[in-house]
């Protein structure tokens, strides 16, 4: 990634380091988006979509400033996935004596 953009390997660590500040953001207004919304499978469904498109738009970019935006988008949508991902195990186990096993469970 460094050679192809012409950076510095810091500069491609601080990549990174967007995808994780978008995963928060994605996290937290991912949550409150899936609270808002009717029907939450939709909601996963475009983004698990828009996730394939950032993968596969990010070897396509040739600026640092664009690379920086994709992994934003990606690591925004990532959170909203797992944020979601979480809602829905937790809403099918409502009401079950198994809930934590079922939560500890999916995050071992």
């Amino acid at each position: 990634l460094a050679q192809r953009l012409h950076i510095s390997p810091g500069l491609t660590g601080g990549l990174f380091t967007t995808r994780a500040c978008g995963y928060l953001l994605g996290a937290t207004l991912g949550g409150q988006a899936l609270d808002r919304t009717r029907n939450p499978s939709r909601l996963l469904l475009l983004g698990s979509i828009s996730t394939c498109a950032a993968v596969g738009l990010v070897p396509r970019l040739d600026s640092c400033f664009a690379e920086a935006i994709a992994f934003t988008f990606q690591g925004c949508i990532m959170g909203l996935l797992d944020t979601g991902g979480n809602v829905i195990m937790l809403t099918v186990w409502r009401g079950s004596k198994y809930v934590n096993a079922a939560v500890h469970g999916f995050h071992f």
